[in-house]
């Protein structure tokens, strides 16, 4: 597509946010049977990924600000139902559906990492992180029997199998915003994945969306 029948949607920032973000949760997915140093600082990462794009959420360019494509969940409903019938409207940015989507996805994320946090320390698999061993030895420090541990154990049970379970959903989530991509692209005669990587997308007729002009 010719550049100058296309605008620029996606700044430099989201597109080198979303496609990062693709590579270190697929590295956390590899690594996460293996209880490693790269596992636990690939979840540092996605942490800071996320962080500075929810700064760039509120200041960053038009249509990478969260202002200018959350939606109320009606919109989104309505949204996928357009998509069932061949008539939903075409958005020159995220669509309802693909906004909370987003925002699904960077909450499971959130929570996702915060189980990881909160079970990797209590772990006595030897990784030799820093942190677990001072946190380890400050709960040794307290424990007066048998039973502290006991409990430390439950806890960190408790933790990794919501992490664990997080993690299954998040790839779930994923699989159906990969799919929901694929059947906008075709719906709307558009690559939205070339876009994302161009960061350029043909124009809308009033700047934001249009209806779908598909023949039915």
């Amino acid at each position: 597509m010719d550049n100058q029948q296309t605008v620029v949607v996606w700044d430099i920032f989201v597109r080198v946010f979303h496609w990062a973000l693709v590579i270190l949760v697929g590295i956390a997915f590899l690594t996460g049977d293996d209880d490693s140093l790269l596992h636990v600082y690939t979840g540092y990462a996605i942490l800071l990924l996320i962080g500075l794009r929810l700064i760039w959420g509120m200041i960053g360019s038009e249509h990478a600000r969260f202002a200018s494509f959350i939606t109320s969940p009606g919109a989104a409903l309505d949204y996928l139902k357009g998509m069932l019938h061949g008539t939903s409207r075409r958005y020159l940015g995220h669509n309802p559906a693909a906004a909370w989507m987003m925002m699904a996805l960077i909450l499971l994320m959130l929570l996702v990492n915060a189980t990881g946090y909160l079970a990797q320390p209590l772990k006595s698999s030897g990784t030799g992180i820093a942190a677990q061993s001072a946190l380890s030895f400050i709960g040794s420090a307290w424990a007066d029997d048998d039973d502290h541990h006991r409990e430390e154990s439950s806890g960190s049970e408790f933790w990794e199998e919501l992490h664990e379970a997080g993690a299954g959903l998040l790839l779930g989530l994923i699989g159906l915003h990969v799919l929901g991509a694929l059947v906008s692209s075709l719906l709307h005669r558009e690559n939205l994945i070339r876009g994302m990587i161009s960061g350029r997308k043909r124009p809308c007729a009033d700047r934001y969306s249009e209806p779908n002009t598909r023949r039915r």
